[in-house]
């Protein structure tokens, strides 16, 4: 959280209690939980849930550093892939870090991303922690659970 915070102006807390009831308490879901380690040291986690044969990519959690993220989403797509997942689904708005990162680890990216929209309030308080205008790649946002596919 510290190493990420000095990095964009706003993200989702994750608390250790909220990831083992999310991730691990589920009776109804499981999900495939797997830690990003750059040098021997734990940097995030992957979270994956597998839905009729495609993986979802449920949260991305870790710096967004170029090569962390490429190596942890390329390995993403063949720990799937040896799942037998026959597609994975991402989902990040376009021109977020992640999406981006995803387009160069041979992710096909063509479903066109939403708007993000937020009140002026909230608008301010995040402008105010930066240098200039609030764009996309200031957000961390977890891609969520999709039980609609």
């Amino acid at each position: 959280h510290v190493e990420l915070a000095k990095k964009v102006a706003s993200f989702t807390l994750r608390r250790r209690d909220f990831l083992q009831w999310r991730y691990f308490g589920s009776p109804v879901r499981q999900y495939r939980v797997a830690l990003v380690r750059q040098h021997g040291r734990v940097r995030g986690y992957l979270v994956i849930r597998l839905m009729d044969e495609v993986a979802h990519l449920v949260d991305v959690f870790m710096p967004p550093e170029r090569k962390l993220a490429r190596g942890a989403l390329r390995l993403a797509a063949k720990w799937a892939e040896r799942m037998g997942a026959m597609a994975v689904h991402f989902n990040a708005p376009r021109g977020n870090f992640f999406h981006a990162a995803a387009a160069l680890s041979g992710y096909c990216l063509w479903k066109p991303s939403g708007s993000l929209v937020i009140d002026r309030l909230s608008g301010d308080l995040l402008e105010s922690r930066q240098a200039g205008p609030l764009g996309v790649r200031d957000a961390y946002f977890v891609m969520g659970d999709f039980d609609f596919f």
